[in-house]
């Protein structure tokens, strides 16, 4: 399989996945990476991290979010651990995600977070 919505090049080490490329549709408040990393997991169990407005936080002052100007989802990939089968089964989640990406409306909210670290400890 091919993706056009990856960032070039891909590390030995991780894929870092443009959320705005996929999900750009979706408002920047409804945490955009972070609905990604979200919807994959649902999608395929495969866990990842959000790189973007939720881990950029609040400006400490206004107390507002921060916008950052890339939105990823981080997924790690040590070399050594994962079979050929393992790293299909991510490709075939991520194409599920992407083919139904319009079928996602909106992301998520924060109700409660933490006053530091939010991205650990939220809501």
């Amino acid at each position: 399989m091919k993706f056009k919505m990856i960032s070039i090049p891909v590390g030995e080490h991780a894929l870092f996945i443009d959320a705005k490329k996929i999900l750009g549709h979706i408002p920047i408040d409804d945490l955009i990476a972070q609905t990604l990393a979200i919807e994959i997991y649902l999608e395929g169990g495969v866990r990842g991290v959000e790189i973007g407005t939720l881990l950029a936080d609040r400006d400490p002052i206004t107390h507002e979010n921060r916008y950052p100007q890339l939105e990823f989802v981080r997924l790690a990939i040590p070399r050594r651990s994962y079979t050929n089968n393992h790293m299909k089964a991510v490709a075939v989640t991520l194409k599920n995600v992407y083919d139904k990406r319009f079928e996602i409306k909106s992301g998520y909210k924060i109700i409660h977070e933490a006053p530091i670290l939010r991205h650990f400890m939220l809501n």
